[in-house]
């Protein structure tokens, strides 16, 4: 309203030249500040779901389609991954794309949990209110939001963790908290009376996927193991050259393979 005012005394008093031509600047500064004032959000509700719109967006847009370009080894059958014409010292072993490929479930279904959170609450908000009605919901909808932003976190945390070198502790530990922020996602929205079949879907593949991703996990935990394993028995053995000579390198279950 004061830009609007100050263009319209300007077009009523604006008799000098200098006046004259502060107008088309007064009109650009209006033109915007209305464009600005259209693209702001009615009301709280639907200022949360267009932060939920922005946080899936990012993560599908951004984090997934960068993990999608991480690079297999050559030597990875073509059968599971996808093998590019180059590869270099970057490239994944076999065993870490396997946990690549189980990531891009858990991010994708991260992605559908959210888009079937924003359907859930658009529909439920469709029919008209009470403030009082609307009021009592505005806590479990900031709890929502909040929920979301922390699972963009750990889903950035898992996009750091899966590149070269992969760090399981990293993966897991971002796993563990999507997992809960999960359960409170579902808690939230049933206080509002929002889960719908196709959200509930959503989240049991979800949870499904996250425990294929633990079980790989703490297969690859269990490979390490082993290595560290094989390193002490050849230190071992550069000590004590009898005792060396006793041991032999046990085969161990692979069951995890």
């Amino acid at each position: 309203m004061f830009l609007t005012y100050n263009l319209l005394n300007l077009n009523i008093t604006g008799n000098n030249s200098q006046a004259q031509l502060s107008i088309p600047e007064a009109v650009g500064t209006v033109w915007k500040a209305c464009s600005s004032l259209k693209e702001t959000p009615r009301t709280n509700i639907t200022a949360i779901r267009q932060s939920m719109i922005r946080i899936g967006s990012y993560i599908n847009n951004v984090v997934l389609r960068k993990i999608k370009e991480l690079k297999p080894a050559s030597s990875c059958p073509s059968d599971e991954v996808s093998k590019p014409d180059d590869t270099n010292d970057s490239d994944l072993s076999c065993t870490e794309m396997k946990i690549i490929e189980l990531v891009i479930e858990v991010v994708s279904g991260i992605v559908a949990t959210i888009r079937e959170t924003i359907h859930s609450i658009t529909s439920l908000f469709k029919d008209t209110e009470t403030d009082d009605e609307r009021a009592q919901t505005m806590d479990p909808m900031e709890s929502l939001l909040n929920v979301c932003t922390h699972m963009q976190s750990l889903v950035d945390d898992i996009s750091s963790g899966v590149s070269p070198p992969q760090e399981i502790s990293t993966i897991r530990g971002a796993s563990e908290g999507i997992v809960g922020y999960v359960g409170k996602l579902q808690k939230q929205l049933e206080l509002i009376n929002g889960s719908s079949i196709a959200f509930v879907d959503a989240v049991n593949a979800l949870k499904t996927s996250l425990k294929q991703l633990e079980l790989e996990l703490g297969c690859s935990d269990d490979d390490d193991d082993d290595d560290d394993d094989d390193e002490d028995d050849d230190d071992d053995a550069d000590v004590d050259d009898e005792l060396g000579s006793e041991m032999k390198n046990l085969e161990l279950d692979s069951s995890c393979h």
